[in-house]
């Protein structure tokens, strides 16, 4: 038994130092194939950390309550303006009402576009209605289709929103965007599969004539087949590796500026998770490590 480990540990060794030699030796096209490696990893590692950055802004989306902003009709009458105060205050849930006058909305948006708030001072006239800002208690949300509609039936209000509304349009939003990265990353991944495959292929018929005499001589199958596919090991764990540290490079330039959108500050991207990296590099080696096998199969296929 110990006699029969130290032999695959032999094998593994010499194998192990011929594929480093043949990496070594053709560093043009192992460098393509490495490089197409890890940018296939890259571009899922950037859509890892964009779908994992907005499944979390999405679920942190108004914080512990439900927003909802009732505009009123410009010329609604001051008595059905209180009505639908009243109205609102007896809906179930209510935390919170407050009357955003024309003005004041338009106050607030100068606040928020901040340097662009001078094209707001350009308008003849304020186009911004009215409103009442309400806080539904985050409870009641399994309502909020109920509850708007008895709002909107009320006389006086042109329209409500929502912030579960906006929610719901990010969450399909956001499955598509998940949709799209897993179809894009099975073609890079298949490019890179042909890529490890050809490469190999190519080094094993610059080495048939070795190979061929290796077999005369008595070596086993798998003796000859263990570079190859360490070769292909080695090619996916750099790639994998490359591609983890090009991404958090490219996350550290781009994450310490703040993202405004319409004014709004969005909360500080996170990098991916360590079991994310895990999965990037492991995958990598399987895809690597399964180029090197289906090319010297297809190798011995031919003989």
């Amino acid at each position: 038994m110990k006699k029969y480990r130290s032999s695959i540990l032999r094998i593994f060794q010499i194998s192990t130092r011929h594929a480093i030699e043949n990496i070594s030796n053709h560093r043009i096209t192992q460098t393509i194939c490495i490089g197409t490696i890890s940018m296939s990893f890259l571009m899922m590692g950037i859509f890892i950390i964009g779908f994992v950055n907005i499944d979390r802004w999405i679920r942190n989306w108004g914080g512990t309550d439900i927003n909802i902003s009732i505009y009123l009709k410009d010329n609604i009458k001051s008595k059905d303006r209180l009505f639908i105060k009243k109205r609102i205050e007896n809906l179930k849930g209510i935390k919170d009402i407050r009357y955003v006058s024309k003005v004041k909305a338009k106050e607030d948006l100068k606040k928020i576009l901040g340097l662009q708030s001078e094209f707001v001072d350009l308008l003849r006239e304020n186009p911004l209605p009215a409103s009442y800002e309400v806080i539904l208690d985050r409870s009641n949300e399994p309502l909020i289709h109920e509850i708007v509609q008895k709002i909107e039936i009320l006389p006086g209000v042109e329209e409500v929103q929502y912030t579960a509304q906006y929610k719901e349009k990010l969450e399909g939003l956001l499955y598509i965007l998940k949709l799209s990265g897993i179809v894009i990353w099975v073609f890079l991944c298949a490019a890179s599969l042909i890529i490890i495959y050809n490469t190999i292929k190519l080094t094993i018929y610059n080495r048939k004539e070795e190979i061929e005499i290796l077999s005369l001589v008595g070596a086993t199958e798998w003796f000859i087949k263990a570079p190859f596919i360490i070769e292909g090991f080695i090619q996916g764990l750099i790639g994998g590796i490359l591609s983890i540290g090009i991404l958090y490079i490219l996350f550290l330039l781009f994450s310490f500026k703040r993202i405004y959108i319409l004014g709004f500050s969005l909360p500080q991207p996170v990098f991916i998770s360590l079991p994310w990296m895990v999965f990037l590099v492991l995958f990598s080696v399987i895809i690597g490590t399964s180029g090197g096998i289906l090319a010297v199969s297809r190798f011995y296929e031919e003989k």
